[in-house]
């Protein structure tokens, strides 16, 4: 992160690290969904996938990132 000077931006990127590790972690958890997922498994994985799903789009959406955004975006450099 040493190429960015911008404090905003620096801040968009280390809240943006959350939001990548659990679409990661999503991820996996369809691609075992699909080719190793024990068959008695499926609701449990599903319903933590939603969970998973829930939190990353209140995390998007969270006003603090979202005025991140908009600072960010206002400004010219």
């Amino acid at each position: 992160m040493k190429h960015f000077k911008n404090k905003i931006i620096l801040q968009i990127l280390d809240y943006y690290k959350n939001l990548w590790a659990l679409s990661y972690a999503a991820g996996v958890a369809h691609w075992d969904l699909e080719t190793y997922m024990p068959s008695l498994g499926i609701s449990s994985r599903a319903y933590a996938l939603s969970k998973i799903a829930t939190i990353r789009q209140k995390m998007f959406l969270d006003k603090s990132f979202v005025d991140l955004i908009h600072q960010a975006s206002a400004k010219a450099d």
